[in-house]
């Protein structure tokens, strides 16, 4: 099995891929089903973010929750309204998890039919399997939304691919959108107040505007990208 090493706070792996620029992205409604691959997190995180449903994608015996996966919850959770979270974890707590169960993750999406999946991890390395389950989800107007390496020039994936939208710090360039480098103080059930920073979290940030705000008005990657980089 390939495994994935994830960046804990600065960014972590995963690829995905292509849409069109004029393709609509998703029909107006009042919940939006979200999806969040991410890293493990306890039942008590889950039922404190009121999670709709979780599956796990890792092996039995990785049982100790990472913080970074209970950090993209919270900033999501706390800044909107209209999520319905669909919750896979696939990285255990070091933030380490294999191709296949990123992709088993993505397919389980879909299955649930959610509007939107927030991916906050980014590797250098292409990959045809992972790559193919993105392009599939977005054939279904799945939106994604991936993180770029954090103070990296570097392209990553899935944020690179055509149809993602990349979220960078300012590093890479190209990405669809670009934030500054920022500070997230975030008060997390268990572990109390701590301080985050890097692309994972401002991704989570840009989810929660988009499903907030802009999945009714916004129905183009160009109209994203305009909105998003003033």
């Amino acid at each position: 099995m390939r495994k994935i090493f994830l960046v804990f706070l600065c960014v972590v792996v995963i690829f995905m891929v292509t849409t069109t620029h004029g393709q609509s992205i998703v029909d107006s409604k009042k919940i939006v089903k979200v999806g969040i691959i991410d890293s493990i997190v306890s039942d008590k995180t889950l039922e404190y973010y009121n999670v709709k449903s979780t599956k796990r994608f890792i092996s039995v015996g990785n049982e100790i929750e990472a913080s970074h996966g209970n950090a993209i919850l919270e900033i999501i959770s706390k800044n909107t309204t209209r999520a319905e979270i669909y919750y896979a974890q696939v990285l255990n707590s070091n933030n380490v998890g294999q191709i296949t169960s990123i992709v088993n993750a993505i397919n389980w999406c879909i299955e649930n039919e959610v509007d939107i999946i927030n991916m906050s991890f980014a590797t250098k390395n292409d990959n045809k399997l992972l790559k193919d389950a993105i392009s599939y989800a977005i054939s279904k107007n799945v939106l994604i939304i991936s993180s770029c390496l954090n103070y990296s020039e570097d392209y990553s994936y899935p944020a690179m691919y055509s149809g993602v939208i990349s979220v960078s710090d300012g590093d890479c360039k190209d990405a669809v959108i670009i934030v500054p480098k920022e500070e997230y103080v975030l008060n997390l059930p268990g572990l109390g107040y701590k301080t985050y920073k890097g692309t994972s979290y401002a991704t989570a940030y840009i989810t929660s505007l988009l499903i907030d705000n802009d999945l009714d008005k916004i129905k183009t990657m160009e109209q994203i990208k305009t909105k998003y980089n003033k």
